[in-house]
């Protein structure tokens, strides 16, 4: 009997060490998750303020183009062709910058939805949504970039044949 009761020591004791190890096992995995899921989170929200940061470059870069435009149009106005087409160039920059920021937010706010994709938390995925919305906003201000660097354009050309 007392063979049996051995045996069944024994292997409490395996047992014990068993989820000992397991338990040590499952400390190390719950911390890496942790930093895992905080690193996601940290990468979620510099993506977006990226996205949104290169947004506010759009809509600036778009507000150059207006301004630009605006010099284009009275430049050619008072026989003044080359400083119009000047402040063409100076709009086609500008939009072409507003498109550079755009692209930018795009992959800003892409990053930012991978991670929220990661990640497990709500928070992640309004943060996410919050960087589409500011890449949409910059392909929105590129597109007025654009548009009014086209008009700039044109307005020389017209000039021009005057």
């Amino acid at each position: 009997m007392d063979t049996e009761q051995d045996k069944i020591y024994a292997r409490l004791a395996g047992l014990e060490q068993e989820v000992a190890n397991l338990r040590q096992g499952y400390v190390i995995v719950d911390s890496r998750y942790r930093k895992a899921l905080t690193a996601l989170t940290r990468l979620t929200a510099e993506s977006t303020l990226a996205a949104k940061r290169a947004a506010d470059s759009a809509n600036k870069a778009s507000v150059a183009a207006e301004k630009s435009l605006k010099a284009a149009g009275l430049a050619a106005n008072s026989a003044a062709i080359e400083a119009a087409q000047e402040a063409a160039l100076a709009a086609a920059a500008a939009a072409d910058s507003a498109a550079q920021s755009a692209a930018a937010s795009s992959v800003a706010a892409a990053a930012a939805a991978a991670a929220a994709a990661e990640s497990s938390e709500q928070s992640s995925a309004v943060v996410a949504a919050n960087a589409a919305e500011a890449a949409r906003a910059a392909a929105v201000a590129a597109a007025e970039a654009v548009k009014m660097a086209t008009q700039a354009a044109e307005i020389v050309q017209a000039a021009r044949k005057k």
